[in-house]
């Protein structure tokens, strides 16, 4: 999708081992949702970056778009299932990607949000428990 579009994914990782306790087809799920929303609702020729950050005990991924962004009130519903915002426009969907992202990442004792101004893109955040070391 990100080639067809011109789109450049990022990745930045960290350095150290992480481990996680969790689904790994739900995970790639969880990403997967996100990346393909990000594309979607990109411009063409814009850049995608998914971040990994290590915060000790927790992990947070990021991923952040170029797009239009979404406005306060759709954000605050935006994890509902079936929701579609004003800002999708007429992109296809049914509305269901948010909502399973937000249920894989709750079922492995994690938490998800967004961060968007419209017009200046999106960032979609979540945080999931890091396994301790044996």
């Amino acid at each position: 999708m990100a080639e067809a579009k011109g789109i450049n994914l990022l990745g930045e990782f960290p350095k150290e081992l992480i481990v996680l306790q969790a689904d790994p087809i739900l995970l790639q799920r969880a990403l997967g949702n996100l990346l393909e929303n990000a594309i979607k609702y990109s411009p063409p020729h814009k850049r995608i970056v998914l971040k990994v950050l290590n915060l000790g005990n927790e992990v947070q991924f990021s991923v952040t778009d170029q797009g239009s962004g979404i406005s306060r009130q759709d954000q605050a519903h935006l994890f509902e299932l079936l929701y579609r915002g004003k800002s999708a426009g007429r992109e296809g969907g049914l509305g269901l990607g948010l909502a399973i992202v937000k249920r894989i990442i709750e079922a492995h004792g994690g938490r998800v949000w967004v961060e968007s101004a419209e017009g200046h893109g999106a960032t979609f955040h979540f945080i999931l428990p890091q396994l301790a070391p044996a």
